[in-house]
């Protein structure tokens, strides 16, 4: 299952080709784009605009909580803040565990923001839940840059649409690639 997640999520993950402004490169995006992702349809990202980018993304931090089963599903949150902070807890099952830093690069953040939107997750149902027992749940949060609210979506047993399995599979394929550094415990 992680596999086939990893495979949608490269598809929506495509190679980095950014910039703000993309009239300069003789490119313009896609058709319904938002302006705040124009960049990455671009070849490259003007020389001191990540900070401004950063800044028009509509989403302050995103994160994914993965909760434990009756099984060995891993169980561990992964969250992703605007400016590329990165960090990961493992708590059971989990590829890693323990705590964990990192960095998460504009283009990826930006996709991820760009999903939600898209796939307007905002907007729908906050719980979806499958009818059996003794499975995980995946619990997406989402706080707006505008009013400092976080959203909470929760899919227990991977009941969601198609759209919440993507962005949830996206934040995983991308979380698998980044370079993680342990945090070591206090007074150790």
């Amino acid at each position: 299952m992680l596999k086939l997640s990893l495979s949608i999520a490269s598809i929506f993950l495509v190679s980095p080709l950014i910039a703000q402004d993309t009239s300069e490169f003789g490119i313009e995006p896609p058709d319904g784009t938002p302006k705040h992702y124009a960049f990455l349809f671009a070849p490259g990202l003007p020389p001191g605009d990540h900070a401004s980018v950063w800044s028009a993304l509509p989403y302050s931090k995103i994160e994914l909580e993965r909760t434990g089963c009756f099984g060995r599903c891993p169980a561990y949150t992964v969250r992703f803040s605007s400016g590329g902070n990165a960090s990961y807890i493992g708590m059971k099952h989990a590829t890693r565990l323990g705590a964990h830093d990192s960095k998460i690069d504009i283009w990826n953040y930006a996709r991820i923001c760009m999903a939600i939107e898209k796939f307007d997750l905002l907007n729908g149902p906050t719980k979806y839940s499958a009818p059996w027992t003794d499975d995980s749940t995946s619990i997406l949060r989402i706080t707006l840059r505008s009013s400092g609210k976080t959203v909470e979506i929760r899919d227990y047993g991977r009941y969601g649409p198609v759209e919440l399995w993507t962005t949830i599979g996206s934040i995983d394929a991308i979380s698998e690639t980044l370079d993680w550094s342990r945090v070591p415990k206090d007074g150790g």
